[in-house]
């Protein structure tokens, strides 16, 4: 299936793509970032069995999804340098110190995602979207630009799991607080319904390249 997309993503619109298979959605993203872009396949599977010799061994903290620099740098005043190191530290601590994002340090450090894969459709819902907050500043284009492709798939997925396609896109964006906050809102209706994830994504990526503006996200 993995080579399947990759060879669908350069026939269909000459990209070259990387792919991560995991055990949930985490343990894939890790995959992903850490491993599969190191492969000659481009592809790298990781499953729960895999955490303790794969994440765990991982440092810097930031090289971690969902570690920024400044959450490194506080872990790292708590005597924490690994994810192995962090998935042995104690929850209630975490939690004392961090909050609900301690809790989710802790449990990703173990491989574990709560997350939902998507949102349940409501009754009379008559559209679709995702909002995803970023645990760090992101400053380059290829990487906004990999994060946007991912939510237009899941927006996309969605639409085509309900059978449903649309005409309005929408894109939002808002920097990071040591911008001082701020952001754009975008919308666009095109000339025929769609539920393919490019059409979208070409639509976002016309949003971006047009009002970024070269901000921390």
């Amino acid at each position: 299936m993995a080579k399947a997309i990759q060879s669908s993503m350069w026939r269909e619109f000459g990209l070259m793509c990387t792919v991560g298979i995991g055990d949930n959605m985490l343990l894939s993203k890790l995959a992903l970032d850490l491993e599969s872009k190191k492969t000659k396949s481009g592809i790298a599977r990781w499953r729960y069995e895999d955490v303790p010799n794969r994440l765990w061994k991982v440092r810097p903290l930031s090289k971690m999804w969902g570690i920024g620099g400044r959450m490194e740098r506080n872990l790292n005043r708590m005597g924490i340098s690994t994810v192995g190191q962090l998935a042995k530290f104690p929850l209630e601590l975490l939690e004392k110190k961090f909050g609900i994002m301690g809790n989710q340090l802790y449990y990703h450090a173990h491989g574990i995602d709560l997350s939902e894969i998507g949102a349940p459709l409501m009754q009379g819902q008559i559209s679709f979207g995702k909002s995803q907050i970023l645990f760090r500043d992101y400053t380059k284009r290829e990487e906004i630009k990999a994060v946007l492709l991912e939510i237009c798939e899941e927006v996309a997925r969605r639409a085509r799991t309900y059978n449903k396609v649309g005409r309005t896109i929408s894109l939002g964006i808002g920097y990071s607080k040591d911008e001082l906050g701020g952001g754009f809102h975008r919308s666009k209706t095109i000339d025929f319904p769609t539920n393919i994830t490019m059409d979208i994504y070409k639509c976002c990526l016309m949003f971006f390249n047009k009002f970024y503006s070269g901000k921390k996200q």
